[in-house]
């Protein structure tokens, strides 16, 4: 038992070390925080036929290649009291309406636009535009 408690604070002890110095961690990128919606307003930013509309909802803090600052925001498509979540579609821009049942997004990531998707109101499902 002594050996098992004695074996146990080791690897407790290790787990603090690191061979960084705390100039160095500093240096490292932070992790991308995404923010509980209870500290976002959450922003109508378009309507479509049939009742649907596509809310900004939570979001996460971004830092572009030259050091400046944005907000990326996740959606979610309401109608009535359903709900449904985009899933991992951050964007810094309004998406647009294509049709009554489509929208077009763009994931953004560093502050800056990527790959454009069409996200199908009835599912909340996104697919990459060739």
């Amino acid at each position: 038992m002594k050996r098992l408690s004695g074996l146990c604070l080791g690897l407790v002890l290790l787990s603090g070390c690191s061979s960084d110095t705390p100039e160095e961690r500093s240096d490292r990128p932070s992790a991308v925080v995404i923010t509980p919606s209870a500290s976002w307003r959450d922003s109508l930013v378009l309507t479509a036929p049939g009742g649907r509309e596509v809310w900004f909802t939570t979001g996460r803090h971004g830092q572009g290649a030259e050091g400046q600052a944005c907000v990326e925001r996740s959606m979610q498509i309401r109608s009535g009291t359903d709900t449904l979540i985009v899933p991992l579609l951050y964007t810094g821009a309004a998406p647009v309406l294509v049709d009554d049942t489509t929208m077009q997004a763009e994931l953004w990531l560093d502050c800056a636009p990527g790959r454009t998707y069409l996200v199908h109101l009835g599912t909340g499902r996104p697919t990459i535009v060739p």
